[in-house]
């Protein structure tokens, strides 16, 4: 038999069979850990019809190869733990969906890139990482500084800089996130009014805290130095003047969340270069590749640099 079961995360409904009660892996939409429920489908044989029940040794074994089959499918393509008839056209779908939250997750983090290039064309600097208190803490973030030029000022507008980002006045402001912040294949993003985007902060990038920088300070191939980062949503709010420090970061490509740049995708990462492109990084992408994208100066020779 089978039982209906919906992704508690990103609401995906399938049929799973009910043998399989019980089993954890990924969903293959948002990429978050499920576990079919225990006792949902389950059935006593007193209860199976007798056509069930005279099911022969071939058909049962028949049936098992054809699971067996789909289950290494699945597997391999990095599927949910789903099962039956369904997934037999399940990674195909899968497949499809995927390339559309990558497809649509490049397109937001294009805009952010493309509001930071459009600020730094208008005030003469990149925004810096925050802006800080007298005490030099941080206070506001960059991606309040952007707004106006993502199309949000009437959101610029109320907020208080002369209050901390956490104020309550400043809180007020936490539902009208910019859609753009948000990954489409982060479920808990903007239902929590958390950014999936951080750029990279630290004394060697284009963001070096609460200094500014110019692009034409940047002496490295602008089309493999990274600006902004994808990274899966961790608590941190999209006001928060919070971002991935290099000093802290070991450059492995979907490593811990809030530390190293990440995703919801189980391949990669998205990544907004200086030049305004988007690339997608595969996670054998080795660190010392990744480190050298995220600085400006560093003259790095990258290998794909000189690739025809």
């Amino acid at each position: 038999m089978t039982i209906p079961f919906t992704c508690p995360h990103c609401g995906t409904q399938t049929d799973v069979f009910d043998e399989y009660a019980g089993c954890t892996g990924p969903c293959a939409v948002c990429g978050k850990t499920i576990t079919v429920p225990r006792g949902l489908g389950a059935t006593s044989s007193a209860m199976r019809t007798p056509a069930a029940s005279r099911v022969s040794r071939r058909s049962l074994w028949a049936t098992w190869l054809v699971v067996a089959t789909v289950l290494v499918s699945v597997l391999i393509g990095g599927g949910i733990f789903v099962f039956g008839t369904f997934t037999l056209v399940f990674p195909a779908v899968s497949a499809g969906r995927q390339a559309a939250l990558k497809s649509r997750t490049a397109n937001h983090l294009r805009t952010v890139v493309a509001a930071l290039r459009s600020y730094e064309a208008e005030q003469g600097s990149l925004p810096p990482a925050y802006l800080a208190d007298e005490a030099g803490l941080p206070q506001h973030s960059w991606r309040v500084l952007i707004l106006p030029y993502l199309g949000y000022s009437h959101v610029y507008e109320r907020y208080d800089f002369n209050s901390p980002w956490d104020s309550p006045q400043n809180m007020q402001l936490l539902p009208l996130m910019p859609p753009e912040y948000a990954s489409p294949a982060d479920a808990d993003a903007r239902p929590s009014f958390e950014t999936s985007f951080m750029v990279l902060e630290g004394p060697r990038t284009a963001f070096p805290g609460s200094r500014s920088t110019r692009l034409s300070d940047i002496q490295d191939d602008f089309a493999q130095t990274i600006l902004v980062a994808e990274t899966p949503t961790f608590g941190a709010a999209w006001t928060q003047p919070v971002d991935l420090r290099t000093d802290q970061m070991r450059f492995v490509i979907n490593g811990p969340a809030g530390v190293e740049m990440g995703s919801r995708f189980a391949d990669g990462v998205h990544v907004g270069m200086a030049d305004g492109s988007v690339q997608f990084l595969p996670n054998e992408t080795p660190p010392e590749h990744v480190q050298g994208m995220s600085t400006i100066a560093g003259r790095e020779m990258l290998p794909w640099l000189n690739s025809p």
